[in-house]
């Protein structure tokens, strides 16, 4: 049913719980796991709205390094399981990168969390994955 599952890993503490559901179903179907992580650039000019400074507090800090760490330790996981998978990290907005990844890489599934609602963080990823779940061409699984 699936051959090529989209998981979108970041720092938030339900990833781990992510990533195992997404191999898990790649166990169960054979399929090649693409795990994707992406750094958000903090918003440049124009007026200032909620979303943006939100998105500036949480995110202008994160570098590369640290978007390699949060890849490579979901990459170990998935070594361990014996599974086929592949990384990528990029940056930009993650629901637009997460669904180009998906079109490229030709994903059955896409796998994404949602934290819970409205504080901080929370706030900000409940956005993406409803951005993904609203945009999306092909199934997504969104992990509580």
């Amino acid at each position: 049913m699936f051959s090529r599952i989209l998981v979108a890993v970041d720092k938030m503490p339900s990833a781990e719980k992510v990533l195992a559901h997404s191999i898990d179903l790649s166990k169960k179907y054979g399929a090649r796991l693409i795990i994707a992580h992406i750094i958000i650039n903090p918003p440049y000019g124009g007026t200032p709205s909620a979303i943006s400074l939100i998105m500036t507090s949480i995110y202008a800090g994160e570098t590369e390094d640290e978007g390699n760490t949060i890849i490579s330790k979901a990459e170990k996981v998935a070594k361990a399981s014996g599974i086929t998978y592949s990384s990528k990290l990029l940056r930009g907005a993650p629901a637009d990168q997460i669904l180009r990844i998906a079109e490229q890489e030709k994903a059955d599934l896409i796998v994404v969390g949602n934290e819970g609602p409205f504080s901080g963080r929370r706030f900000l990823r409940r956005n993406i994955s409803y951005d993904v779940v609203r945009r999306s061409k092909c199934p997504i699984l969104v992990i509580k």
